[in-house]
Formats: structure tokens, C-alpha cells, sequence
């Protein structure tokens, strides 16, 4: 009974999964931006965000924007894989997005996962 056991788990073992038919599952990648912003700030950023959200929306997975009572912005934007991430974080609506951080916060970090 012991050798049957033995030889059962040892073809199972053979019968291993070929990595190369895994190639349809993608690793998301997530950027995340975070900075500080003003009060006086919040108004104009958010006038410019509400014009690029959808167009945002049609080059990523997810998009979401928050802004902490101590004014802490934090913008994560996740795309489907590696691939996504780098045909779509440098189109416009994504350079006017980092710009519009960089002219209206500070203490800014962009972070990919």
C-alpha cells in the first residue's frame, strides 16, 4: 500500500504545471501618488481632476483619490500589468495630472507597487 502511495505522489510530481501556459496572468502594477496640499490648493486641484477623471479612467484599471483631514493626497492608479503601466502613465492626461501635483503640492512621492 506504502508503494502505491509512493508511486501515486511521484507521478503527481511529474505531472507538474508548464509555467509558459501561465502567461494570461499579469501582474497589476500600482501607482501610487502621495503629497501635501494646501487648503488654498484643494479647489484647483480638484477643478483639474474633474476634467482628466475620465480620461483617466479609460487608460487605467482603477483610479482613486483621497485627501486626509491633515491634507495628505494620496492618488493610486492601478493598470493591468507592466505593459499597460507604460503605454498609458505617459500619455497626456497623465502628464498634466503629475503636473498639476507638482504645481499645487509639495512633499511628493510617485511610488510603482
Amino acid at each position: 500500500m506504502a508503494d502505491l502511495l509512493a508511486n501515486t505522489l511521484v507521478g503527481f510530481a511529474k505531472k507538474s504545471i508548464d509555467t509558459s501556459s501561465l502567461k494570461f496572468l499579469k501582474t497589476m502594477e500600482k501607482v501610487t501618488i502621495s503629497a501635501h496640499i494646501s487648503d488654498k490648493r484643494k479647489a484647483e486641484f480638484f477643478h483639474t481632476m474633474e476634467s482628466l477623471k475620465d480620461l483617466i479612467k479609460k487608460s487605467c484599471k482603477e483610479l482613486e483619490v483621497e485627501i486626509s483631514d491633515d491634507n495628505r493626497l494620496v492618488i493610486q492608479i492601478v493598470f493591468e500589468d507592466r505593459e499597460d503601466l507604460k503605454n498609458n502613465f505617459d500619455k497626456n492626461e497623465f502628464s498634466i495630472l503629475k503636473g498639476s501635483v507638482r504645481s499645487v503640492c509639495d512633499d511628493i512621492s510617485i511610488k510603482i507597487n
